[in-house]
């Protein structure tokens, strides 16, 4: 389980519990005052019909005095009234807050309750106090012995005019325990709502996370299974360099040693084509264990490196070369120092190999150039050759790629992407004019 929860699976899971119990708390307090409000509103209401029917005819100033001082009618209507609406005692009060009617007996006259009754007088709304004794209410019902009575005091008008108050006990306690009752249902239907809600997001949370976790296992083999492929590949490229390096290491020495022997025969024109086929093969052995040697370095040397000075340095080793062939190299470098930093074998080798290739394609006469820019840092070889196109320079990288004019062209361009992808270069491909030509650019980053 804690592998497949994560931090915000557990606080998904925690924030639908807090809601949950959140909702039911606050459905509880609200059925607890939704109670106690439908006590006060039923009592009030019995209160004000109670006074509009008994105002009249209980006050002896009233309209109606048949029964105002009839004792008899009096102790009937309030059996009545406490039969009927739970009326436990009755007092009325003049503006002067002098008692005129009192359902015992006992206060005629006399002056009750001034504050609460100046306070109808002066607001002119119904004043109401509900009292619970002997216990508590709640939701869950009643406790044992717990009785409610309401205290409401009802103002008494004639023509418009606020003329008395009606004072009003009323027994309320079965008016709250049936308000209980009901709440107590509601209260009920509302938690199991919330529970099989809380229930059906966390089965919903559930599945998500356990259609995750498979997604998680299936991502994990994927990732073992490259991993395994991975090396597996791995292994297969370090066996074919090691089988590259020693085949070319194996042929080196057997083909210096025939070459010797043709040096050494009577020169005719098949030994001289012969001596070309063979020092062919064995430029294609060094080529091929200079591209060993490319595929085995690791990243680390990280020595300054002016790219204009490198230009120069190989355009003077490889000019004696160039001239035999009947070409010619320029440098185009400008004045300060167009710095990098790398490898300086591969750098070397990058170079040298670029140039080569541009003196082999390019026809008698012409002159290779090699340009050094900045901004980015840049090295290009450009030739006036049969040009290439530059979407085939992946093609053009691989080895062993044939090259339009024959031979073995990709070799040497092998090695260049290759060590340029060690240097972190990137190689690029153009057309050196319109009238054709190749240009390789080694384009560093700053």
């Amino acid at each position: 389980m804690s592998g497949i929860l994560e931090r915000r699976d557990w606080l998904v899971i925690l924030s639908v519990a807090l809601i949950g119990v959140v909702a039911i708390l606050a459905g509880w307090w609200t059925a607890e005052f939704r109670v106690r409000d439908a006590v006060r509103t039923y009592a009030l209401s019995v209160a004000e019909r109670v006074t509009e029917a008994a105002a009249d005819i209980l006050d002896p100033k009233g309209p109606q005095t048949l029964y105002a001082n009839d004792r008899e009618a009096h102790a009937v209507a309030l059996e009545l009234l406490e039969r009927t609406a739970g009326v436990r005692r009755m007092l009325a009060y003049d503006r002067d807050s002098v008692v005129w009617l009192d359902s015992t007996g006992a206060a005629i006259g006399r002056h009750y309750d001034q504050e609460d009754v100046a306070q109808v007088f002066a607001t002119g709304e119904p004043l109401m106090m509900l009292h619970i004794t002997g216990g508590e209410y709640h939701v869950l019902g009643l406790n044992e012995g717990t009785s409610a009575l309401a205290e409401i005091y009802v103002p008494i008008r004639r023509a418009g005019q606020l003329v008395g108050v009606f004072e009003l006990y009323i027994d309320a306690t079965n008016t709250l325990a049936a308000a209980a009752n009901i709440a107590r249902i509601a209260y009920a239907v509302f938690v199991v709502t919330i529970l099989l809600a809380m229930a059906a997001i966390l089965v919903l949370v559930w599945r998500s996370l356990l259609r995750r976790r498979r997604d998680l296992l299936a991502i994990d083999a994927l990732r073992r299974n490259a991993e395994a492929i991975s090396a597996e590949l791995a292994a297969v490229n370090k066996r074919q360099e090691r089988f590259n390096a020693n085949a070319a290491h194996e042929l080196r020495t057997p083909l210096a040693i025939l070459r010797a022997r043709l040096d050494s025969m009577a020169d005719t024109d098949d030994l001289r084509d012969l001596k070309r086929d063979v020092d062919s093969m064995i430029r294609q052995v060094e080529l091929l264990l200079e591209l060993a040697r490319t595929e085995t370095v690791t990243a680390g040397a990280d020595a300054r490196i002016d790219l204009g000075r490198l230009a120069q340095d190989m355009a003077a080793r490889l000019y004696p070369v160039a001239r035999r062939a009947g070409r010619d190299i320029a440098v185009d470098a400008p004045s300060r120092a167009v710095v990098v930093t790398g490898d300086p074998a591969l750098m070397e080798s990058a170079v040298r190999n670029l140039l080569e290739n541009a003196l082999r394609v390019s026809p008698s006469g012409a002159t290779v150039r090699l340009v050094v820019a900045d901004d980015p840092p840049r090295l290009a070889v450009a030739d006036h050759g049969p040009g290439l196109d530059p979407a085939e320079l992946p093609e053009l990288t691989e080895p062993f790629r044939r090259g339009p004019r024959g031979g073995s062209a990709g070799l040497g361009l092998a090695i260049v992407a290759e060590a340029a992808k060690r240097l972190k270069a990137q190689l690029s491909l153009a057309r050196t004019d319109e009238a054709g030509g190749a240009t390789f650019s080694l384009i560093f980053p700053r």
